[in-house]
């Protein structure tokens, strides 16, 4: 699982830096616009069904692991037969009176408040789990590799869980936005701390070129600039460490919670794949670990559904001029059907799994680990026929 968790990321990082690269190149803010100026509008409609077909899935997931908790939750406090504890009621209201609000900001900077509670929510789940997991080695005298598999079982186990893991990295579409509200002289140490923040060196200053255009920067040549202003170079250095490090807390998160509940009872997960069901209901600890999960969860709803919203607006503009619609109206009534749909998946499909291996395993793939390639293979031929 490590080894699969490795490889997955260096692929992850790898196609993320190329996104960044053709993004800041060619002027564009979303996935979908990089793929119409290399490829023309034809196939950008088709990878915008594509991405709205990939985080559609994504929210409707989300939605149905919120109904499953809060369900659990409410069932131990209010009774199983109160309509408030119902899967329907959870699902209806949090997505309608929670999400929806949430899902109507349109840029990412106005969701920055998120990121601390999505972060903390997670930080308590990984010490909720590290203290029931060492309770239960030391119950076995701490012969915590007693029953363990190093290896899948089969192959077909393996690719039971390539769809998941790949499922998990949907930050594809959201990254070239990043990068364009990216502050490139920020940095994790704060402004100007170890040569990281601060204003642009005056070896960019003196490197930055006037005027240059997108063939320029598909030659390679000297392009600093990008349309924004912002130094090309300056820009990918900073989102490599933004990358870099986001991956790592997502390996050590994860990577903690998934090892030490597996030690302290490895035969328990061979049937259980969801960890919170692991635990029991009665619980105190792990439940609150529940309400935690929600509000990371609540907290990535907003975030996924903005690609989805961009495709489908995308898509509606190939039929409509944008002059003929206010670009705001459209923005909502599209976050509403959205949020209105996804209700209804979850609603109508309550098994995560099936959701995970349709979107994760099909469209998934070709959004994460196949354009990429091809991408840039469009973009060498662009710089031979230049030359």
């Amino acid at each position: 699982t490590f080894v699969l968790m490795f490889l997955i990321a260096s692929l992850e990082y790898l196609s993320l830096d190329l996104l960044v690269k053709e993004s800041q190149i060619l002027g564009v803010k979303t996935y979908q616009q990089i793929v119409q100026k290399l490829y023309g509008s034809g196939l950008s409609v088709f990878f915008s069904c594509i991405i709205f077909s990939y985080m559609f899935g994504a929210l409707s997931a989300y939605l149905i692991i919120i109904g499953d908790v809060l369900t659990d939750v409410a069932s131990r406090h209010i009774g199983e037969d109160s309509v408030y504890a119902s899967y329907s009621f959870a699902v209806i209201v949090w997505g309608g009176a929670l999400l929806l609000p949430l899902s109507l900001k349109r840029n990412f900077s106005d969701l920055a408040f998120v990121s601390f509670i999505s972060i903390s929510s997670l930080g308590y789940l990984l010490v909720a789990v590290c203290i029931r997991s060492l309770q239960g080695m030391a119950d076995k005298g701490w012969h915590v590799l007693e029953g363990v598999n190093y290896f899948p079982r089969d192959f077909s186990s393996l690719m039971n869980a390539v769809p998941v893991i790949g499922f998990a990295f949907v930050c594809h579409l959201q990254i070239c936005e990043i990068a364009r509200e990216l502050n490139p002289y920020s940095s994790f140490c704060g402004g100007g701390c170890c040569g990281c923040g601060g204003w642009p060196s005056a070896r960019e200053r003196s490197d930055s070129v006037a005027g240059a255009n997108e063939t320029t920067g598909l030659l390679g040549g000297a392009v600093v600039i990008n349309a924004d202003g912002k130094s090309i170079r300056r820009v990918r250095q900073t989102m490599s460490g933004v990358m870099v490090g986001a991956l790592c807390v997502c390996g050590v998160f994860y990577g903690t919670i998934g090892s030490v509940a597996y030690l302290s009872s490895p035969q328990k997960w061979v049937k259980i794949s969801d960890l919170l069901q692991g635990y029991g209901v009665t619980d105190s600890l792990m439940e609150v670990g529940r309400v935690a999960l929600v509000m990371n969860i609540s907290c990535s709803f907003p975030i996924n559904l903005g690609p989805a919203r961009s495709a489908l607006v995308d898509i509606f503009h190939r039929f409509v001029p944008k002059e003929r619609v206010n670009d705001g109206v459209l923005s909502a009534v599209t976050t509403i059907l959205i949020v209105s749909g996804a209700i209804t998946v979850a609603l109508s499909v309550r098994s995560l799994g099936v959701v995970f291996k349709i979107i994760g395993g099909t469209v998934g793939a070709c959004l994460l680990y196949t354009s990429p390639s091809p991408r840039d293979q469009r973009g060498a031929r662009m710089a031979g026929s230049a030359c």
